[in-house]
Parts: structure tokens; C-alpha cells; sequence
């Protein structure tokens, strides 16, 4: 599939306007498949291509930029993405406005990376301007406040601010069933999240059951191989490796261990995280 991918991609002339747009959905597909090296190649191709066509100012380029931008955070190259979405970010605001929804999912993108790279204080500003932009233009019970707030909830996490993280994460993960139901592998990412938090706070046997809980709905969804399966096999590992069931940590972590040598190679660090941030 890689090689079609490849080929479909290499017959595209940049200098056709639908070029742009297209190099940016293969991207999305290959980014939504965990192929994150082939990803890139596309987002800069949509960029490089797009700069031609729509010029270097455009809202298309922004988009193009946060995306490749969340690639590369995904390939644990935080400082390349950073000015990407900075500069995404500044075009979002000069074209449409403080209060345009665009711009919550941008800074909530942004935050998330500056979180990553320890800048924990920037991130949660970042994110409680997003909550507070997003709710003043949808509600509170729209969709897209479940995700600002699941990621706010990460950052007091690891802050330690347990008790405000665990009661934003339930909100996020009932608002989730509601739009998107129980098993829909964004709700299965915001369980996991909370069973991490849960775990730090020692309650194993509820976080025990909503690792394996995630881990079992997401296989049958995304498949044994996607990077997120492997992130919340680790994290199960982790838990039972704390309470001394090796023989029951051990294949969960060749599984994910499997997985990341097969999407990242044997070189490269792979980006698994202990918590997972919902799309």
C-alpha cells in the first residue's frame, strides 16, 4: 500500500490547483494510519505546493502547517513543530479572528506540544483560553469542548492538580459517549487517561479495568499494530509490572515494543506516551 501511495502521490503536479489540497488529505490518511514519515513527505508537499497556489499567508497554508506540525510532534520532534504552529496559529488570527473555532483547535495543538516540552505553565493558559473561546461559541456541550477539556485535564495531571484533572476527564469521557458512544477510539484514548491518573493516585483496580477496558475496544477497532494500542498495552504493563505481575506485564510489552519497531524502526525513539491525547 505504501509503494501505491507513493506513486499516487509522484503523479500529482504540484502546479495544479487541486494538488494542494490533495497532498494535504493523503497526508491526513497516512497521519490517521500511524505512517507518520510518509505523513510528513505529504504536509510538506501540500506546503510547498500550496504556497504556489494560494500564496504563503493563506488560511490553507496554516492548516497545512498545524498538520505537519502534529506530525512531527508525533514523531517526538517537538522543536521543529513548535514555530510551525506558532505560525499557523498568528495566520488563523490575522485571517479570521480571535473568536473563530479554528483557533481553540490551533492553540490546543500547540499547548498540547508545549506540555511535551515542559512548558507546562504556557500550556495550561493556552488551554483555558481555548475552553473559555470555544465555550463562548458553541457551549459547553458541543464536541469539540470534550476534547479541549480532556487535554486540559492532561496538563493539571501533570502538574498535580489530580483532583481538577480526574473530574475534567469523567466530563470529557461522558460527553464523548454521548456524541460518539463508549467504544469510538477518542473515548477509549480519554478512558485510558484516566486510568493513568487513577493508577498515579493508587487506585489500581479501576484504573486495571480501564486499561483493559481501552485496550480491548481499540484493538477491535484500530487493529493489534496502531501506535495507540501499543501506548495503552504499556501503560497496563506498567501497572501490573508496579505490582509485581511480571509474567502478565511481559507480553503486553512485546506486543508494544512489536509495534513501535514496526512503525518507527529500530532507530528512531518512539513518540508512545503514557497518556494519550484525544484528536
Amino acid at each position: 500500500m505504501q509503494r501505491d501511495i507513493r506513486e499516487h502521490a509522484s503523479a500529482l503536479d504540484a502546479n495544479t490547483p487541486a494538488a494542494p489540497i490533495l497532498f494535504d488529505r493523503i497526508g491526513q490518511y497516512l497521519h490517521g494510519r500511524a505512517m507518520f514519515s510518509l505523513a510528513e513527505a505529504m504536509y510538506r508537499n501540500a506546503i510547498a505546493s500550496g504556497e504556489m497556489q494560494f500564496g504563503a499567508d493563506s488560511l490553507e497554508i496554516a492548516r497545512f502547517k498545524n498538520n505537519l506540525a502534529n506530525v512531527l510532534s508525533a514523531l517526538g520532534r517537538g522543536g521543529e513543530a513548535e514555530p510551525l504552529l506558532r505560525e499557523a496559529l498568528r495566520l488563523q488570527e490575522e485571517k479570521l479572528g480571535r473568536s473563530d473555532p479554528g483557533r481553540a483547535r490551533m492553540m490546543t495543538s500547540l499547548a498540547w506540544l508545549l506540555q511535551e516540552m515542559g512548558k507546562s505553565a504556557e500550556a495550561e493558559q493556552l488551554l483555558r483560553e481555548a475552553i473559555e473561546s470555544c465555550e463562548a461559541t458553541l457551549g459547553r456541550g458541543h464536541p469539540d469542548m470534550a476534547v479541549r477539556i480532556n487535554n486540559l485535564a492532561l496538563v493539571l495531571q501533570r502538574s498535580g492538580h489530580a483532583e481538577e484533572a480526574e473530574a475534567l476527564l469523567r466530563e470529557a469521557i461522558q460527553a464523548g459517549e454521548r456524541s460518539l458512544g463508549r467504544d469510538h477510539p477518542v473515548v477509549l484514548a480519554r478512558l485510558n487517561n484516566l486510568a493513568s491518573l487513577l493508577r498515579d493516585k493508587g487506585q489500581t483496580s479501576e484504573a486495571e479495568a480501564l486499561f483493559r477496558e481501552a485496550l480491548e475496544a481499540g484493538t477491535r477497532s484500530l487493529g493489534p499494530t496502531h501506535t495507540d494500542i501499543a501506548a495503552w498495552s504499556n501503560n497496563l504493563a506498567n501497572l501490573l509490572r508496579d505490582q509485581g505481575r511480571y509474567e502478565d506485564a511481559e507480553p503486553l510489552y512485546r506486543e508494544a515494543l512489536a509495534t513501535c519497531e514496526l512503525r518507527y524502526g529500530l532507530a528512531i525513539r518512539s513518540p508512545v506516551a503514557s497518556s494519550a491525547i484525544s484528536p
